[in-house]
């Protein structure tokens, strides 16, 4: 009996795969927000992305840190951890050396369109701007989402633009709101003072 690969994947279910990721719906009654009017349109970067030599700098600073941590690791048998760091250190290099792609952002009446998903003003709730260097971003929170944030990348010259429209739609927050990891982490050097 000669067995080939289709045959094997047939036996094992693998044909005909469907995604079980649903799009998302929007809650929101599209026929009753009007005509579309477009505000604001450009391509950016789909994710921050830097090329600085003090990032490279950076990096082999924590490959000599992350060899000594892997061999004390080593040491203390401790192989799971040890896996777990070196594929998050492995995602953090893929990113930082693939260039992201390029995306169409699109500011409107209706709302907040990236690529090909549009978010409606009604689901969206507050945001703020995150400069870094070399990189500006504004993240808007959005209501009830699993992924309850979007970071939107824009040209700096377009920063007052963006605030102008976002303004009439939205709450700008002049700090970015502090996550638990953040607030946890505060408490702790608060109570760790040196003197």
């Amino acid at each position: 009996m000669k067995l080939s690969f289709a045959g094997v994947s047939d036996l094992l279910g693998l044909n005909n795969i469907v995604p079980t990721v649903k799009p998302r719906q929007p809650n929101v009654d599209i026929k009753a927000l009007g005509e579309k009017k477009i505000l604001l349109s450009w391509e950016a970067d789909s994710r921050p992305h830097t090329t600085d030599v003090s990032e490279q700098r950076m990096t082999r600073t924590y490959t000599v840190i992350g060899v000594v941590i892997a061999l004390v690791l080593i040491i203390l048998q401790e192989f799971f951890l040890l896996l777990l760091i070196g594929s998050m250190l492995f995602v953090r290099y893929v990113l930082a050396k693939v260039p992201p792609e390029k995306i169409n952002y699109t500011l409107s009446t209706h709302g907040i369109t990236i690529g090909p998903e549009t978010y409606y003003w009604k689901e969206l709730l507050q945001y703020f701007f995150m400069d870094g260097v070399g990189e500006h971003v504004v993240a808007v929170d959005i209501e009830g989402a699993a992924m309850p944030r979007l970071f939107i990348s824009f040209h700096p010259k377009d920063k007052e633009t963006i605030k102008e429209i976002l303004d009439q739609h939205l709450i700008y927050l002049e700090t970015p709101p502090k996550s638990a990891f953040d607030k946890t982490y505060e408490t702790i050097m608060s109570k760790l003072t040196l003197k």
